[in-house]
């Protein structure tokens, strides 16, 4: 990509952020394709050379997934500190420069752009995979065949068609990973910019009851937990009467043994905590919003009982090609239900 390239060069510092980026996601790939070849080497089945190629594979798409959620904002930052040398926002700005290291080491490209990504970087993977072979994909005269266990066909459609998939795995989750990131970093910068605490209506701002906390290398002021916070992480519900009389600290179950149990308490599937997490931060956030947060922010694996394929890790994934969709939805669904009978979600 080559989105606002003209003000690359002047930004002090840029050169030596890609390459630390570039060396992250490339050395995950190297060592991906290596991994695979050293294990298909020991497998005795074609069933299993599959398995062995798809989770080295999904071992590369968490590669590239890691270094996004480490460098994309560092990338913001450096953006943010030079605004006057760019053409655009410094978001934006972060994003292509991501997506230029990800086209070049990966061959993927963003969705949003009118751009169509190259299949070199996968088909260099797949050569040192099955063969160790390291120049397939850039020596235009060495001929290197796709082994007949994965393209079984043989023919070149099947071929390309292979090549399609497991670029689209990979920029999937690339796509996935950085609109989450983005919007942190939409959030972080957001949070900073504020100069003063919006207060309640007929109450003054207390700035007492803020502190400070780091969001990356982000150091934003963040207020004090609300009442709402409170029940999530055990404590009194907002619109108890006896709110007034109990000490904050004091667990909402010791004052009612009736009323509803703390919702992280309750939890035991880790999902279900994830879920309740992302929707107190953002109630409003839709089922497709909250599996990008869950695959953006980590706090949850994805369930290997859920796994169409081995390896297999993204929940926007799962949920926007259908895989396990009703198991995604179900579960989100009763971590709503909840929250609504603790009077924390408006019914419906």
């Amino acid at each position: 990509m080559t989105t606002n390239q003209p003000d690359v060069a002047e930004v002090p510092g840029l050169a030596s952020l890609k390459w630390l980026f570039a060396e992250a996601v490339g050395k995950r790939k190297v060592n991906s394709a290596h991994d695979a070849h050293l294990q298909l080497q020991k497998a005795t089945s074609v069933g299993e050379k599959l398995k062995i190629i798809d989770a080295q594979f999904a071992s590369w798409q968490q590669g590239c997934a890691a270094a996004i959620e480490e460098y994309f904002s560092q990338y913001v930052e450096l953006g943010c500190a030079h605004h006057d040398l760019l053409n655009s926002d410094p978001l934006e700005w972060a994003e292509a420069r991501i997506w230029d290291v990800l086209s070049n080491l990966c061959g993927a490209t963003n969705p949003n752009q009118q751009e169509s990504g190259h299949f070199e970087p996968v088909r260099w993977w797949l050569a040192v995979a099955t063969e160790f072979n390291h120049n397939a994909a850039t020596e235009p005269t060495k001929i290197w065949h796709v082994p007949r266990w994965l393209n079984r066909s043989g023919n070149s459609a099947a071929r390309d068609s292979l090549f399609h998939s497991f670029l689209g795995r990979l920029t999937l989750t690339c796509f996935d990973v950085l609109y989450a990131e983005k919007e942190r970093a939409r959030f972080r910068i957001a949070l900073k910019s504020a100069s003063s605490v919006e207060p309640r209506r007929g109450a003054s701002p207390d700035t007492a009851s803020w502190k400070t906390e780091t969001y990356g290398r982000i150091v934003v002021p963040t207020r004090a937990r609300t009442p709402e916070d409170k029940v999530l992480s055990g404590a009194v519900q907002e619109d108890d009467p006896q709110d007034a009389s109990m000490p904050p600290s004091q667990p909402f179950a010791e004052k009612n043994q009736d009323a509803f149990p703390p919702l992280l308490s309750k939890y035991r599937s880790e999902i279900k905590r994830a879920i309740l997490i992302q929707l107190a931060k953002t109630p409003s956030a839709s089922d497709l919003e909250i599996c990008r947060a869950l695959d953006g922010d980590g706090s949850a694996e994805f369930p290997k009982t859920w796994q169409s394929v081995q390896g297999e890790r993204a929940f926007a994934s799962a949920y926007l090609n259908g895989s396990k969709r009703s198991k995604i939805e179900k579960a989100i669904s009763k971590v709503r239900a909840d929250l609504r009978r603790a009077k924390l979600l408006p019914r419906r």
